[in-house]
């Protein structure tokens, strides 16, 4: 549950606040990523790029599901399930799709190595406990003493849970010296971890077999990350997929 107002007014211009903190950390992150990317030897301006046409991938394809398709068939059928099993899924399967965008789009031009995917951890980490900064949201209700009081009743600051589990993963991997293939396969097992541990204090909804859709993206990245320690250090990763 988010605690900030719904929107944000600017004079007269009214933006939803949930779009104002996507847009700091696209701006945040792209800013990190094209000297991470530089830093090691790639082409920033253009790579940085292909992260702006996978956020759009993703978000289309979320609409997709959510508002609906004209026709009918397998599409319109795949749709109905989503959305019976919950909404919360269409989000896990934008995500998805926006990242296997990213990395065939990526893979075409070659460029998809353990380093290059390397250049990502940092920026990507810092982001994360921006994001979980901007936008505030409350958990179940707690006694403890830091709860955030919100409406008569005390509740699990979840957002700042967020971004400390994001600022140690981050402190860890900027210390941590190890292969490009290892460092990557901690850090979605990190990412994964930080969500984890911030879905424990959320009042969970769409559960599909007892999970969450964000715990079933973090289960997913969990193994992806596994997956990344068994494979070859000088193979590329889209060569093993």
């Amino acid at each position: 549950m988010a605690i900030l107002p719904d929107v944000i007014r600017l004079g007269p211009v009214v933006l939803p606040n949930a779009w104002i903190a996507w847009l700091i950390s696209f701006l945040f992150v792209s800013v990190l990523l094209k000297r991470s990317l530089q830093r090691l030897g790639f082409d920033g301006d253009k790579q940085t790029g292909w992260l702006l046409e996978a956020v759009l991938f993703g978000y289309v394809l979320y609409r997709l599901v959510t508002i609906g398709a004209d026709g009918a068939g397998a599409w319109t059928s795949f749709r109905t399930l989503l959305l019976s099993v919950g909404p919360g899924y269409a989000l896990v399967l934008g995500t998805l799709g926006g990242i296997v965008y990213l990395i065939g789009r990526a893979g075409r031009d070659g460029v998809v190595t353990w380093r290059w995917l390397e250049a990502w951890v940092l920026p990507v980490t810092l982001t994360a406990v921006l994001h979980a900064l901007l936008v505030a949201e409350i958990g179940r209700a707690t006694n403890m003493p830091w709860g955030v009081s919100f409406d008569g009743a005390s509740y699990h600051p979840v957002h700042l849970y967020r971004a400390v589990a994001w600022a140690f993963a981050a402190w860890w991997l900027y210390r941590l010296r190890t292969s490009p293939r290892q460092r990557v396969a901690a850090a979605v097992t990190l990412w994964a971890g930080a969500q984890l541990i911030a879905s424990w204090f959320l009042v969970q909804q769409d559960l599909w077999f007892g999970i969450a859709p964000s715990q079933w993206l973090a289960l997913i990245a969990i193994s992806a990350g596994g997956y990344a320690w068994t494979v070859d250090e000088h193979t590329t990763p889209v060569e093993k997929m």
